[in-house]
């Protein structure tokens, strides 16, 4: 969530008051004298505490205090949890970082559970901490598509948050585009992990809903304009351009530059646009300026009822954080007021529950925590609308409501409301996160009569075209290549290895010397032999390697022949450019200069080889952003690129460690070894259909018109040593190509 709103009351760190007339001068002395003393959480009559963390002062307040107030009167109006009331403990995230409140809660064995923090990026820093003190975490507003990847695997599930992930929001944009008439679109977001999961989701979801993409912009929004950016959004073609501000001091200069160019063609705001500055900056520039948001479900009421008892519009997330506390009051009371494991297994039965439905006011919470505690579990409807979780994990909602807002005089006037209950995902009950690719998406254009004679030997070339502990994957992808490669009798002096290789022992690995591709798994760093270092590699380098061409700076070459195999495996940081070497962000600095892989170089230097008879077949795997680029215009005799992603969208991450807080593996690499570990001998036009099927968030693509049948040609020819039999023929025939 961007910052959004101001109010609240600056508590601090420290129990909230509670109203000593309401239960009477002797128990309110009494509970004040056990709070003080730090009373036993086994004591009936303590409070149940609950830490809060977000920023109640400064310019990123968040107006949190209204509904946490009105959540935690209901829950206590119904006896609270077996007797106990709520009590919140304040740690202001605008006078302290998210760690430095983080652990002094994880610290606290009084609290039971912890209500933020709001951001993604402070909540990604700290949910592995809050994991490891086995304390439940439920953030109303961090919607990063990381933060569920992260840790969906986690069992327990200690992290929640009644919010779907901006996965969902960039979904409806684009149907909302789509649905007003747009055949083709473009983004402009910033790389905060608010403006990367847009960035991440946009090609994939727009190709999904049968959008042309023009353009996708993204650049440091704390550092640089957004005139540019924008401007080449507004000039790709696109009949709406997605823009996505990290906050609202961006949005102002989007719609202003928007403005400045005629205010064509069609501008969508996100939801980080939608604060009250925007209308105050621009003034009469703001009219009609219109964007998607969160909302409650607009038939509950809930929005109604705020109006009623505040007197003012619902604060940004507020249904969501009235949810929080009654996530946790509900875990707490299937509990028995247990914290720990305990709890996270309780929310996460209540999650889940089927029982008669209740809602979300004080009728409905009273309604829900007795029929918890006569262990029935009902259909629970809250204040964003029906509770439906993720059914494997938890974490997420898999279903939300959102307003297509239009800025009418001094108010966000709703125009519409979207709900994703009837996504695909929603109905298989499973997050927008998870979402994979559906059939007949993405490009498989397999074929040909190519038909080599038998093999002889097997070559490979393995590229770490990035550095640095926040790249580990590449790296480590690379590693797991070379011990894949090995095992399958591929001699060493056959395999060419680039890479920094600086993992092991960089001052960022708390375990040195260990570099496992997935958390338990064995040490990747073992006997690596590193041919050539990243620093200093250029593309034309690296072709010369590939194509055999020894020089002064490329000694050790391929040296293939008409019988050898060649298998060439890449993973960095690309674009429509190509992919680039040495670059360590996903998102090349305007003013830094990197040597770039181009497709034209690739299909050159491929040609070459395939006129000089320097290969039998040819295989390169990419796994890189808009990695679909580099095949597009590859047609050699059996040579083929298989991409992790197509060329208008993003390559995703997996296996997130949090004590190494970073990501272990790439989806596409980690999918694409273990079949070359488990089912070495499927056809490649087999392996391709498992990968497009079971890759998540990108559309896996083959590109090889030359290649020959590929039902015929398996995946072992470029992986093990020594000549192989071809698959037995599939009833897929040459299916790849009707992908």
């Amino acid at each position: 969530m961007p910052s959004a709103g101001t109010l609240p009351r600056p508590d601090g760190y420290g129990a909230r008051r509670t109203g000593c007339r309401a239960i009477g001068l002797l128990l309110c002395v009494a509970v004040a004298l056990g709070v003080m003393t730090g009373c036993s959480r086994s004591r009936p009559s303590a409070p149940l505490r609950i830490g809060v963390m977000m920023p109640l002062t400064g310019p990123g307040a968040v107006s949190a205090q209204l509904p946490l107030d009105w959540a935690r009167e209901n829950v206590d109006a119904a006896g609270g949890v077996d007797g106990r009331p709520i009590q919140f403990v304040y740690r202001d995230l605008g006078r302290q970082s998210a760690l430095t409140a983080a652990r002094a809660f994880a610290a606290d064995s009084s609290i039971a559970a912890v209500i933020g923090p709001g951001n993604s990026e402070d909540a990604l820093q700290v949910a592995g901490l809050f994991a490891d003190h086995h304390q439940v975490m439920v953030t109303p507003s961090a919607t990063s598509g990381d933060l569920f990847r992260a840790y969906s695997a986690d069992r327990p599930q200690y992290v929640w948050r009644p919010v779907e992930s901006d996965i969902a929001q960039m979904r409806v944009m684009l149907q909302v585009a789509a649905r007003d008439g747009a055949r083709s679109v473009a983004l402009v977001s910033g790389d905060s992990p608010y403006g990367t999961t847009f960035f991440d989701s946009f090609g994939f979801l727009a190709t999904e809903e049968g959008l042309r993409v023009t353009s996708t912009q993204r650049y440091d929004q704390e550092a640089q304009n957004c005139q540019g950016p924008l401007r080449q959004a507004l000039s790709s073609g696109a009949d709406v351009v997605l823009a996505v501000p990290d906050h609202a001091s961006q949005a102002i200069c989007m719609a202003r530059a928007w403005r400045a160019a005629g205010s064509r063609p069609r501008l969508l705001f996100s939801d980080a646009a939608q604060s009250p500055s925007l209308i105050s900056a621009l003034g009469a520039q703001a009219q009609g300026l219109n964007g998607i948001g969160l909302a409650p479900d607009p038939n509950n009421g809930f929005a109604a009822a705020f109006r009623a008892r505040f007197h003012r519009e619902p604060t940004p997330f507020a249904a969501n954080i009235y949810d929080s506390v009654l996530l946790i009051a509900y875990g707490l009371a299937g509990a028995h007021g247990t914290v720990g494991a305990a709890l996270a297994q309780a929310i996460s039965g209540v999650v889940h529950g089927t029982g008669p439905a209740t809602g979300w006011d004080r009728n409905g919470v009273a309604r829900t925590l007795t029929a918890i505690r006569a262990g029935r579990l009902p259909a629970i409807n809250g204040a964003v609308g029906r509770w439906a979780f993720d059914k494997d994990s938890g974490i997420d909602l898999v279903a939300s409501t959102y307003e297509h807002w239009r800025v009418t005089g001094d108010q966000f006037a709703a125009a519409g409301y979207l709900s994703t209950a009837d996504l695909r995902t929603a109905r298989q009950g499973i997050s927008e996160a998870d979402t994979r690719a559906t059939p007949g998406k993405a490009t498989a254009a397999l074929g040909g009569t190519y038909r080599p004679g038998p093999k002889t030997g097997t070559w490979a070339l393995l590229i770490a075209a990035s550095d640095g502990w926040t790249n580990y994957r590449h790296q480590a992808d690379v590693l797991a290549q070379y011990q894949r490669l090995r095992a399958d009798r591929v001699p060493a002096s056959h395999i060419i290895v680039i890479s920094d290789h600086d993992l092991a022992h960089n001052r960022n690995n708390p375990h040195q010397g260990q570099v496992p591709y997935a958390v338990g798994d064995p040490n990747l760093n073992f006997q690596i032999p590193i041919d050539y270092p990243l620093q200093g590699m250029t593309a034309q380098r690296l072709m010369d390697i590939l194509a055999g061409h020894t020089t002064p700076g490329t000694p050790t070459v391929i040296r293939s022949g008409t019988g050898d195999d060649v298998y060439v495996y890449l993973a960095g940081h690309g674009n429509q450019n190509g992919v680039y070497l040495g670059l360590g962000q996903p998102v090349p600095p305007p003013d830094n200069a990197y040597s770039v892989l181009t497709p034209a170089l690739l299909d050159q230097t491929i040609a070459a080889m395939a006129a000089a008879h320097h290969y039998r077949r040819i295989l390169v795997a990419v796994d890189a952003c808009e990695g679909g680029v580099l095949g597009q215009h590859l047609d050699a005799p059996g040579a083929l690129l298989l991409s992790a992603a197509s060329p208008v969208e993003n390559s995703l991450s997996t296996n997130y460690d949090a004590d190494r807080q970073t990501w272990l593996a790439d989806q596409f690499s980690y999918q694409l070894w273990k079949a070359e570990a488990a089912t070495p001998t499927m056809s490649i036009d087999r392996l391709y259909q498992h990968l497009y099927l079971t890759v998540t968030g990108s559309h896996v693509s083959a590109y090889g018109p030359g290649f020959g049948n590929a039902a015929t040609v398996s995946l072992n020819e470029f992986v093990t040593g020594g000549s192989v039999a071809p698959p037995a023929p599939t009833s897929a025939g040459q299916g790849a190509a009707a992908h």
